[in-house]
């Protein structure tokens, strides 16, 4: 089963069961101006997708 949750991760993982999470999968995580993109890199200039 897949579930899509929206909100606040901190807020809304206190709301899940324990163990009961097999992956999670994010955007980026926001307010990372102050790091140009740097956060961007993977390495000797190679992306992954």
């Amino acid at each position: 089963m897949i579930n899509i949750i929206k909100g606040d991760c901190i807020e809304q993982m206190k709301l899940l069961e324990e163990n009961s999470v097999d992956a999670i999968v994010t955007d980026p995580p926001y307010g990372l101006e102050f790091m140009g993109k740097q956060w961007d890199k993977f390495g000797k200039g190679k992306n992954i997708a």
